[in-house]
């Protein structure tokens, strides 16, 4: 589990040992219709903004903090790139919502914890998912034989942040935890850009995970850092 979630960091972490984590103890909740500001209402998964800081002085973290903090609205925490990934794998594993089993073989959260999975239902068809970094919909057309299809991208807050194009890794996703073919990556798009895919085959009754990792700058505190969003949910696809 460590091992996984920090490879799934490495590339946007290293060399760096200092990062900042935003919105740690957020989730994905259910979004108002048309919106991507969430309403009140069970968490489910979540998204994390990270951003090294190492080598940066004390006044300069500080200054970061407070722009990510008011213009994201989310908690921030100052932590250590290895600390941070063991401590979620442990949480994930254990007290974390989510089966021993189901966690391995679905890929240990880096980020908010998933706190069981979410229900779009087929005559939903399909539902939309925000924290302070992400927002994600949702569509179970399992019924009519065409799998799930999704959509993302950073919140509009987020994305006042970013000062470069965006990367995508390409999404990953586990039917009913066994891991399935990634979707494919996206490189250097706009940071508007809705990063768009579909999981098949999937059937009425599957439950679905999914996580992705997008690799960007943002100019914060008056300097530009290289940041990255991981984020990951798990939703029940019933008729």
């Amino acid at each position: 589990m460590a091992v996984q979630i920090l490879d799934e960091l490495s590339e946007a972490a290293e060399p760096h040992d200092g990062v900042l984590v935003v919105a740690l103890d957020e989730g994905f909740e259910v979004a108002a219709e048309g919106s991507d500001a969430a309403e009140d209402g069970d968490h489910a998964g979540g998204a994390s903004l990270i951003i090294p800081v190492e080598g940066l002085s004390e006044a300069d973290v500080a200054d970061v903090i407070e722009q990510v903090t008011t213009d994201v609205g989310a908690e921030v925490v100052e932590t250590e790139l290895i600390d941070y990934a063991v401590q979620q794998a442990l949480d994930v594993v254990d007290g974390g919502g989510v089966e021993v089993e189901d966690a391995i073989s679905g890929g240990g959260a880096v980020g908010p914890l998933v706190l069981g999975p979410r229900v779009v239902t087929c005559r939903q068809g399909s539902r939309d998912f925000t924290d302070p970094n992400m927002w994600v919909n949702v569509q179970n057309s399992t019924c009519v034989g065409k799998g799930v299809q999704w959509v993302a991208r950073p919140t509009a807050a987020v994305r006042k942040l970013i000062s470069s194009n965006i990367s995508e890794a390409g999404m990953s996703w586990w039917r009913n935890g066994k891991p399935m073919p990634r979707n494919a990556p996206h490189s250097n798009v706009w940071k508007d850009y809705k990063f768009h895919g579909s999981f098949r085959p999937v059937t009425t009754g599957d439950t679905v995970r999914m996580q992705d990792t997008l690799k960007f700058t943002v100019r914060v505190g008056g300097r530009t850092l290289p940041a990255s969003i991981f984020f990951c949910l798990t939703v029940q696809m019933p008729r």
